[in-house]
């Protein structure tokens, strides 16, 4: 009867909302505005679209449906460019597809991903490494998100034996499920139906050890019933998550307990024989650490434990604990260690970035430590290993950059020879019609601040009236590498420059760099930026007001108090996802369960200089009478990790405040979040209307 009663109030309330809000699609939506005041550190702060923040309200839902109305009236005058835009990119799609994701060498057998035409999804394949082999179909992720709002594969792995695979995937955001299947065999052998969130083969195959909602480890024997699983160990701590990982050896699992800023490691024997886990070393505030196994008796040992760009260490497995560690690399300034893998336990593989240059090197342990490097001189680069082929004693890894699609290559470990194995081929895509640079702005402490860009080959910046987009990240020491992404071929070609300002509280530079750009110094990010848009238009890249400050994320933090700051230097500007009202979000960390660890990269509330600080930059917060440029946000009332009431509020308060008449709009979705998948059509989309929006701030009609 409750439910009765409240339908048939919601009906004859909502045409009331919509009177509201105005039924003039043309019109943006005005918000109603009422008073909600707290007092905090002695501060009285108000909010009058604080009602916003409550979903269950129908005020809220009745303003998102007008907030999307007024955006899509927005988007009618571009339907030709948008559809002009979604056709390059599901061209480039379409072509890229055919050869499928990355082969994967899992004992005889590659395994690798194609998209098929009309799919939103991919199918799954394999295939034995010889050359006549027959590809077999394994798994239809198109079929299996059939009816689902919000999809996501989670996890697919083949068991060493290749005997039987496991993939994980949720629907619509509920428990993740867990299917094990036999090869050969449609009928199902296993399945787990619960929150996993990690899970990984032992090495005998019988076996599966998986995380539960990112705090319980359990081991399942294959082909039992769940109930029966046993709990390994439990994350007591709020602030930490769990994953579990195998070792290169195949003799360990380790299990992680981890947040933004440190992690302890704890492991026991995959064959089960104890399942008691052992503890590497405590969990020290600010400090992370990732093991390996090597040897018959040692832990490789990836730290910043002394050293703010890493240092390799080496312990003993019987006395692993931090006093015991032996530094078997250095680390320093100007280089900062990646990742590192071992090799048949002979060869130890090091991933490393030297100003932004990206760089693997190999050494052989067998003989004195010697070691050879290859160095990539793109900017920005990333490489990442993939497997070992012993067959034909190579490693294989791939490399992609802003300017080089991902491309695999073969390094023979006795000649040292370096060959492309393959190459993604992108419609149309010519790399030497491109230009990727480094180039480094002074902020306004003397810190040089790096900034990769690419752009059309013979463009000029003489007349310094070419369109720029700027994007910015600077939190949580993330590197934020910009693979290929075919879509920005559509903003290249129409002439613009693409530009990552690097700014400090990102990883780019190492820990040194994320220390000061967090908490206290979280203002530098904001003035780094600042600092990249200023030197790009007095190097004659650009033009005041003809950069689009691009954003996502805590990205937007960043960016939207940069815009608050200097309105004037941009034409647009885009934020996805954005973290634009911190107050709100950390003066609730406490009790926010999906994003417990805030505090120590944003800063606490409660304490009142930290208070302040933040106060002083949160864009929602600083708004000002002053002429703002237009402004798309993007954001979904699904996403767990970015409240979608930020940037709903944020759009509202912008409406009622700035003095100008640039287009303010927001589009709030049903289905992409953080994590979510809504298929390539509904990706294509999205990026679609986004590079339309900004075409039509600069006039480009076509």
């Amino acid at each position: 009867m409750k439910n009765m009663t409240y339908s048939f109030r919601l009906i004859i309330f909502l045409p009331l909302v919509g009177l509201l809000f105005g039924c003039n699609h043309s019109r943006p939506p005005v918000a109603e505005q009422i008073a909600s005041e707290k007092v905090i550190q002695g501060v009285r702060i108000t909010d009058p679209y604080k009602w916003m923040e409550n979903l269950n309200d129908p005020n809220t839902i009745a303003y998102i449906n007008a907030e999307n109305t007024y955006t899509d009236h927005y988007f009618n005058h571009l339907s030709g460019l948008k559809n002009n835009l979604l056709k390059e990119l599901e061209e480039r799609d379409t072509y890229e597809n055919k050869k499928g994701t990355i082969p994967i060498l899992i004992g005889n057998y590659f395994y690798y991903t194609r998209t098929n035409s009309g799919k939103d999804f991919p199918n799954h394949y394999r295939k034995l490494n010889n050359e006549n082999a027959k590809e077999e179909p394994l798994l239809d992720e198109t079929q299996l998100a059939e009816g689902s709002l919000n999809y996501r594969m989670n996890q697919f792995l083949a068991s060493p034996d290749n005997s039987c695979y496991f993939y994980c995937y949720t629907l619509n955001g509920d428990k993740c499920r867990l299917m094990i299947q036999s090869f050969g065999s449609k009928a199902f052998a296993d399945s787990i139906i619960a929150p996993v969130t990690s899970a990984i083969w032992t090495p005998d195959c019988k076996s599966i050890v998986y995380v539960k909602d990112c705090k319980e480890v359990f081991i399942h024997k294959i082909n039992t019933s769940a109930t029966q699983d046993v709990l390994t160990y439990i994350e007591k701590r709020e602030d930490l998550k769990v994953d579990v990982d195998l070792s290169g050896s195949g003799k360990y699992i380790f299990i992680n307990s981890y947040n933004k800023e440190s992690t302890e490691c704890s492991f026991i024997p995959s064959d089960l024989k104890n399942t008691k886990p052992k503890l590497i070393d405590p969990l020290k505030v600010g400090r992370r650490y990732f093991t390996d196994h090597f040897g018959s008796n040692f832990f490789l040992i990836l730290s910043d434990q002394d050293y703010g760009n890493r240092r390799l260490y080496k312990a003993l497995i019987s006395s692993p604990s931090v006093r015991n560690w032996a530094t078997v690399l250095e680390g320093n300034d100007s280089l900062y260690i990646d990742d590192f893998t071992l090799i048949d336990q002979k060869y130890l593989l090091l991933f490393e970035t030297k100003k932004l240059n990206a760089r693997m090197r190999l050494i052989d342990l067998s003989f004195g430590g010697k070691d050879n490097q290859i160095t990539f001189r793109e900017p920005n680069g990333h490489i990442e290993f993939l497997y070992f082929d012993r067959q034909e004693g190579k490693i294989v890894f791939f490399f992609a950059s802003m300017l080089t699609p991902i491309t695999l290559y073969n390094y023979d470990i006795d000649s040292h020879k370096l060959t492309i194995r393959m190459q993604s081929a992108i419609k149309d895509y010519h790399k030497e019609n491109y230009i990727a640079e480094l180039v480094w702005a002074k902020s306004g402490d003397g810190t040089l601040v790096p900034i990769s860009m690419i752009h059309k080959n013979g463009m000029k910046r003489s007349d310094g009236r070419n369109p720029l987009y700027l994007e910015g990240y600077g939190s949580y020491g993330c590197t934020v590498q910009k693979d290929f992404n075919s879509a920005r071929i559509s903003l290249l070609d129409r002439g613009f420059y693409l530009a990552m300002a690097h700014v400090r509280g990102g990883g780019e530079l190492g820990k040194k760099w994320w220390e000061a750009g967090k908490l206290m110094n979280k203002k530098n990010a904001v003035a780094d930026y600042l600092a990249c848009a200023e030197y790009l238009i007095k190097q004659g890249y650009t033009a005041k007001g003809m950069i689009t400050a691009a954003g996502s994320n805590a990205g937007g933090l960043v960016i939207g108090a940069a815009v608050n700051q200097h309105p004037d230097l941009f034409k647009a500007v885009l934020l996805m996802m954005p973290f634009v009202d911190p107050l709100s979000s950390l003066l609730d960390s406490a009790s926010n369960k999906d994003n417990p660890d805030e505090w120590p990269e944003f800063g606490n509330p409660n304490i009142p200089e930290q208070f302040v600080y933040i106060y002083g930059y949160s864009p929602y917060d600083n708004i000002k009478k002053q002429d703002y440029p237009a402004m798309l946000f993007r954001t979904s009332f699904k996403d767990q990790k970015a409240e979608f009431s930020g940037p709903l509020k944020m759009v509202a308060k912008l409406r009622a405040t700035a003095t100008g008449k640039n287009i303010l709009l927001i589009r709030i979705d049903d289905r992409k979040t953080h994590m979510g998948d809504t298929g390539k059509k509904k990706d294509n989309d999205f990026m679609a209307e986004n590079w339309a929006f900004i075409l039509d701030q600069y006039g480009i009609e076509k």
